[in-house]
C-alpha cells in the first residue's frame, strides 16, 4: 500500500478550482483547462506507480483485487452523480429528459467522452450543456479506460521481460526468471515512450481537424498519462534493484 501524499492532494485541490475558475469565467482564467492536465498526469503516476509496487512485492499484479479496488473507490461516488443527475432532470425538465438517456448510460459505464465524439459534440459550446448535463463525464470516462488498460499492458511487459531473462539464462522456460526493479521500471519506461510520443504526434493532426474531439479523446490523453508513468517509473529506479517473483 502506498504511503499518502498530501502534497499531491494539495496539487489536485489546486489544480480542481483552476478547472472551475476556467469554467465560470473562461477569459479571466485563460489557462485553466491545464488542471485537467495535471490530473492525468498524477493519474499515471499513481496507477503506475501502484502497480510497480505490487509487482517489486509478490511478483505479479491481482488484475481481480486492482479492478475490484477501482469499482469501490469510484462506482458509488459516479452512479450517485448520475442518478441524481437523472431525478434532477425529470423533475426540473430543463431538458429532454429522453435525449440525455443515451449520454448517462454512456457516464456509467465510462464511455462518455467517446459518445460525445460520436454525437460531435462541441465541448467549447455552451449550448452543449443543455445537450448533455453530464458532458464533464468525459474525463472521467478517459482515466478510466486508463486504469482498465494500464495494468494489462504493464502485466504483458513484466511477462516479456521475464521470459525474455530466462531465455537469456537459458532457462528451460516456465514462469522465467525473476526481474529486478530497476529492469521492470526500464522496460515500462520504455513503453511509455513510445505510446506517449505517438499520442503526442496523434494530438497534434487531430487538434487542426477537430479541436473539441482532440481535447476529450482518451488517445490524445495517452501523452500525459505517460507523462506520469514515467514519473513513476523514475521514483522505481531511483528506489534500487529489488527483484520482483
Amino acid at each position: 500500500r502506498m504511503r499518502y501524499r498530501p502534497a499531491l492532494d494539495g496539487l489536485r485541490a489546486v489544480s480542481a478550482a483552476v478547472v472551475v475558475a476556467f469554467h465560470c469565467s473562461p477569459w479571466a482564467v485563460r489557462g485553466g483547462y491545464l488542471g485537467v492536465d495535471v490530473f492525468f498526469v498524477l493519474s499515471g503516476f499513481l496507477i503506475t506507480l501502484l502497480l510497480l509496487r505490487e509487482l517489486s512485492t509478490s511478483g505479479a499484479i491481482s488484475l481481480s483485487m486492482f479492478y475490484a479496488r477501482r469499482i469501490r473507490r469510484l462506482l458509488p461516488h459516479s452512479l450517485t452523480v448520475l442518478a441524481c443527475t437523472a431525478m434532477a432532470v425529470r423533475v426540473l425538465e430543463v431538458v429532454d429528459g429522453m435525449a440525455v438517456v443515451r449520454p448517462l448510460v454512456a457516464a456509467a459505464l465510462y464511455l462518455s467522452n467517446w459518445q460525445q465524439i460520436a454525437d460531435d459534440a462541441n465541448y467549447w459550446l455552451e449550448e452543449a450543456v443543455a445537450l448533455s448535463p453530464v458532458k464533464h463525464f468525459w474525463s472521467l470516462s478517459a482515466e478510466e479506460q486508463f486504469y482498465a488498460a494500464c495494468p494489462l499492458v504493464i502485466s504483458l511487459v513484466y511477462a516479456l521481460l521475464r521470459a525474455s531473462s530466462s531465455l537469456a539464462r537459458g532457462g528451460a522456460g516456465g514462469s522465467g526468471e525473476a526481474v529486478g526493479d530497476r529492469a521492470a521500471a526500464a522496460a515500462v519506461a520504455v513503453v511509455a515512450v513510445i505510446a506517449g510520443v505517438w499520442s503526442m504526434h496523434y494530438t497534434y493532426h487531430l487538434a487542426w481537424e477537430d479541436p473539441s474531439s482532440a481535447h476529450m479523446s482518451t488517445l490524445c490523453r495517452v501523452y500525459q498519462l505517460c507523462a506520469g508513468s514515467l514519473l513513476a517509473c523514475g521514483v522505481m529506479w531511483q528506489q534500487g534493484e529489488g527483484a520482483s517473483g
